[in-house]
């Protein structure tokens, strides 16, 4: 038992660690969910002017519609991947928005099959530091740089790729491990000297495995902290709600409709309704596409974007028609600013 780890979602209150190997008394448990709860309240207390310092560095680039690139090694490029798969869904962002690579590709990922699965021409498989540097180049997009690693190789890479891209390059970093550059966050992490572990003194291999997984934690919930800030930053969050979640299977659709009744003002039915016009592009919904599969809908839906705000505006009378609430999603980039009432 034990904290989440890079295995789940932070977002989806996912993942488990699994400590078999040592007698679980009520006080070995105690003290390893104490040492996960010490280390999420001490990320954020401890380190609260670097998590807005990396926030604002996401808002800058995501409102300009540039890309943020995580790059880093093994369990920790991981992270990345984790992530950013996590911001289209979430947010309803291009794919592109939000990008992880990790050094060395899927030759670190240990995965059964052959690579050659993985390395067909399509997008979403390219995650390699070589494919970052091939993807398209803009002077506002940003590089996080995961820091946490003595190797010289990794270091030579990243050197390597630095010259090979444009836009900011931002490194994190573990305050133990501190890289001289203006353009670096160094964060206080988890050490098991702060922790209370008397039940588990003594046993060194696991207070090891135990600091290893918490500071995956800790740093999945700051590449979090970044693309959640950086996307409430763009707009994408009223009212402490996602505004602009994708379409692209049953629980968003019913999410998103519930979304839109809350914006608007509206029924469940007119939610919905006005969900289907953007999805189709029409202002009038023919019987035959009313009485269409749920699953027909999500799969037009799922490469669609900004859906739920233009059905808000469509459900609020805010736009007569689907190409008017498009207009002013375009007007008005910060989309919560678009369908907030006056």
């Amino acid at each position: 038992m034990g904290g989440e780890t890079i295995s789940g979602s932070s977002r989806m209150k996912g993942g488990s660690a699994n400590f078999d190997k040592i007698p679980l008394t009520a006080k070995v448990v105690e003290e390893i969910v104490g040492a996960f709860g010490q280390a999420i309240s001490d990320l954020y207390v401890k380190n609260s002017s670097s998590l807005a310092k990396l926030i604002d560095h996401f808002g800058k680039s995501l409102k300009l519609d540039a890309s943020v690139r995580y790059l880093a090694e093994e369990e920790f490029g991981v992270l990345g991947l984790i992530d950013a798969s996590e911001c289209p869904p979430t947010y309803g962002s291009r794919f592109d928005d939000v990008r992880g690579f990790i050094f060395k590709g899927w030759e670190v990922m240990d995965n059964r099959e052959s690579l050659e699965s993985f390395t067909k021409d399509i997008d979403e498989t390219k995650i390699s530091f070589n494919d970052c540097s091939e993807r398209t180049q803009s002077d506002e997009n940003l590089h996080v740089i995961v820091n946490v690693s003595e190797s010289d190789e990794f270091s030579k890479a990243t050197e390597a790729l630095r010259r090979k891209i444009s836009g900011e390059c931002l490194t994190i970093q573990d305050e133990s491990t501190p890289e001289d550059n203006p353009m670096s966050l160094s964060f206080l992490l988890f050490d098991q000297a702060d922790a209370q572990l008397t039940e588990l003194k003594g046993a060194s291999s696991l207070i090891k495995l135990l600091q290893q997984f918490v500071r995956h934690l800790q740093f999945k919930l700051i590449l979090n902290a970044g693309s959640t800030g950086g996307h409430v930053l763009k707009g994408k969050v009223a009212k402490n709600r996602m505004i602009d979640v994708k379409v692209s299977n049953s629980k968003l659709l019913e999410r998103g409709t519930g979304i839109v009744e809350t914006f608007a003002s509206c029924k469940k039915d007119v939610a919905f309704t006005s969900i289907l016009k953007v999805i189709h592009d029409t202002d009038n919904l023919p019987d035959a596409l009313l009485n269409e599969e749920e699953t027909f809908h999500i799969k037009k839906a799922t490469p669609m974007n900004n859906i739920i705000p233009r059905a808000i505006l469509l459900s609020s009378n805010r736009a007569q028609t689907v190409a008017e609430a498009t207009r002013i999603l375009k007007e008005n980039p910060v989309i919560r600013n678009a369908i907030l009432k006056d």
